[in-house]
């Protein structure tokens, strides 16, 4: 989930749209792992938010964690290490 691209009321409201046209699916709410790029993680607040969103309109919602971000080895970031090497 990346603040203010991806994350918004409107965003979750579309995306729950979305799924009841195509049917039940998961939603996996994953967020962005800091890479030193421009994009920054959505907060736990509007996270929260998102989430609610899409379960008040019936979407099942898996929200997962970040493992090896306090490492700098999490999703993404490995590969952002190597390509300034």
């Amino acid at each position: 989930m990346l603040s203010g691209v991806n994350d918004t009321d409107e965003q979750a409201k579309r995306l729950a749209e979305f799924v009841a046209r195509v049917g039940h699916v998961r939603v996996n709410l994953i967020p962005y792992n800091l890479t030193g790029m421009e994009f920054q993680c959505s907060q736990p607040k509007q996270l929260d938010r998102f989430q609610s969103i899409l379960e008040h309109r019936g979407v099942t919602v898996t929200r997962r964690r970040t493992m090896g971000d306090d490492i700098a080895a999490a999703c993404g970031q490995l590969i952002t290490q190597n390509k300034g090497s």
